[in-house]
């Protein structure tokens, strides 16, 4: 990616990104053998759990949030020569998404 040669600050911000991502993944699978379903995956102060799932679900939420920051890497690809603004909008947001995926992934854990 050339245009992560051009601002360091990007640069930084994919290699967060992509570590945050790798964590929660690490995470997640030396866990893993600790889950039995129903696996808690959210949980409210006022009513407790209120959405259990299986092990394809947490997955899900996984392979769900490598999908958008894939995509938004690519958007970004295809926007940094025409729209810089919105391309570093998106990493911002990759950014932001990969530290609520190490928290979700945190929590769900713990909780289970």
């Amino acid at each position: 990616m050339f245009f992560l040669k051009e601002n360091s600050v990007l640069a930084i911000s994919a290699a967060l990104t992509g570590f945050f991502f790798l964590l929660s993944l690490v995470l997640a699978i030396l866990n893993i053998g600790d889950f039995s379903p129903p696996l808690i995956l959210h949980f409210d102060q006022y009513r407790g759990a209120d959405l259990l799932g299986g092990l394809a679900g947490f997955w899900l939420i996984l392979g769900g949030a490598f999908v958008l920051m894939a995509g938004n890497l690519f958007l970004s690809r295809i926007l940094w020569e025409k729209e810089k603004f919105l391309a570093n909008f998106l990493f911002l947001v990759n950014f932001l998404l990969g530290i609520i995926l190490l928290a979700a992934v945190g929590v769900i854990v713990n909780t289970n």
